[in-house]
């Protein structure tokens, strides 16, 4: 993030996750030297009611869903809209998820 400010980070942690420590991601964001404090500003942190695979839970996979849609939104609102990916053009056929 020192060499490219522009990049962007979303970190999805569960609450009951038991392969890593809860906290370490918030230690290692507020760790990082970063100068730039808008660089400090595109670390997304966000927390669920699940375990270490978060997409197993039903209502955490659809949380973490419109979490990462908003994120993928900020990221580059301009392009989104002239390349229309923020409409799903198709069914997924291999999915077995109910959303």
């Amino acid at each position: 993030m020192a060499l490219n400010p522009y990049l962007k980070v979303f970190s999805a942690n569960g609450y009951y996750d038991a392969v890593t420590p809860f906290f370490q991601t918030i230690l290692n964001f507020e760790s990082m030297p970063l100068v730039d404090s808008h660089a400090q500003a595109n670390l997304t942190v966000r927390n669920y009611p699940s375990g270490h695979m978060i997409y197993l839970d039903n209502d955490s996979r659809t949380a973490m869903k419109a979490d990462l849609a908003q994120f993928y939104q900020s990221t580059r609102p301009e392009l989104v809209e002239k390349a229309h990916l923020n409409r799903s053009r198709g069914v997924r056929r291999f999915s077995r998820t109910p959303y």
